[in-house]
């Protein structure tokens, strides 16, 4: 079981923000998208993890970040994608485990990012990925930073995207069952790429607040 310290924060966890990619969907940079409260998608995603993580990073963006919060590029010589982000967060992270999560997954609360770090610290040097009705959820997962090594040989010869990388590496499965209320971790998992899922979302936000 993971230790939690008394601010309920995992140590020896780094937790690290995806967050370089195009949004040509959305039509701009989805990391700045507000929410209700006014909250930025990369500061929540900051929170979530300084909730869960005693390093937070982010990787692929330029954007101000707040205090505490590290800039991470992308490694230099890999092409750029989710899968250059994981192993830029690996190589920067000055912990044992790392837990990546894209910029665009609002829903994501800190009793799912919790039971992921549980049982990553279970299993021995695999990466622990969530599974749902839908296939994997590579992008919220959890890895030992000494798998860095590998990642980048398996990247450098031709292996591109996460999930890839991840059953390359033995990946344990986490059903979507064992985090939660089906439906409620479905949504949880839901990403924004376009204006109308991001309306969609907000809506649906105010709604399960007001009930």
């Amino acid at each position: 079981m993971t230790l939690i310290s008394s601010s309920g924060v995992a140590p020896g966890w780094t937790g690290a923000v995806l967050a370089g990619g195009a949004s040509s969907r959305m039509g701009r940079n989805k990391a700045t998208l507000e929410l209700d409260s006014g909250e930025r998608l990369i500061d929540s995603a900051c929170a979530l993890l300084r909730d869960t993580c005693d390093e937070v990073l982010v990787v692929g963006s330029s954007l101000p970040l707040p205090r505490e919060v590290r800039h991470v590029q992308d490694p230099v010589g890999t092409p750029a994608g989710p899968a250059a982000g994981l192993l830029g967060a690996l190589e920067a992270s000055g912990r044992s485990q790392v837990l990546i999560l894209p910029v665009d997954v609002p829903g994501l609360v800190v009793s799912i990012l919790r039971r992921i770090q549980e049982r990553s610290e279970s299993v021995d040097c695999r990466p622990v990925v969530p599974v749902g009705l839908h296939g994997p959820e590579p992008l919220v997962s959890a890895w030992p930073k000494k798998l860095a090594p590998r990642i980048r040989n398996l990247i450098e010869n031709g292996t591109r995207g996460v999930w890839d990388l991840a059953h390359a590496l033995g990946a344990m499965h986490l059903p979507f069952e064992e985090l939660g209320d089906a439906a409620r971790i479905c949504a949880a998992f839901r990403n924004i790429n376009t204006p109308r899922e991001w309306e969609i979302f907000l809506r649906d936000s105010t709604n399960s607040e007001s009930a």
